[in-house]
Order: C-alpha cells, then sequence, then structure tokens
C-alpha cells in the first residue's frame, strides 16, 4: 500500500513537472510570467470544463435505491414468518 502511495504522490509531481516544462517550452519565445499565465489559464480551462462535465453528469445521475437488499429483506422476513 505505502508504495502505491508513493508512485500516486511521484505521478502528482510528474504532472506537475510536466507542466512546467511546457511553460519552460514557452518561455523560449515568450516572457517567464506570460508563459507561466498561459499555462495557468490552460489548467484553469481545464479544470472549469471537467468541473462543468462532472456537475452535470452528477446533476443526471438517478438516486441511489437498494431495490436487491429491499427484496432480500422481504424474503428474510417472509421466511422467518413460516
Amino acid at each position: 500500500m505505502g508504495l502505491a502511495v508513493g508512485a500516486g504522490v511521484l505521478a502528482l509531481f510528474m504532472v506537475g513537472f510536466l507542466f512546467a516544462t511546457i511553460a519552460a517550452g514557452l518561455a523560449t519565445f515568450l516572457p517567464w510570467w506570460l508563459a507561466l499565465l498561459i499555462v495557468t489559464l490552460l489548467l484553469g480551462a481545464l479544470v472549469a470544463t471537467l468541473g462543468l462535465i462532472g456537475r452535470s453528469r452528477i446533476e443526471k445521475g438517478q438516486p441511489l435505491s437498494p431495490e436487491q437488499a429491499i427484496r432480500e429483506a422481504k424474503l428474510t422476513g417472509e421466511a422467518l414468518r413460516q
């Protein structure tokens, strides 16, 4: 379990360095502040898009109904009565 958590933390750092690399690449022909701003705005747009898609899917979802548990409870109740 600890190794998996360590791998997850390193993967998170890897994603951060990926975005730093993108910003550094943009900074070869743009000022640093502008490269960082572009990467930040792109990440913000991605977060907003994924958030809106996630919210719409949650709203479309139906409330959970434990149908199998209700059936089993009825069957257990009937079995106990007999």
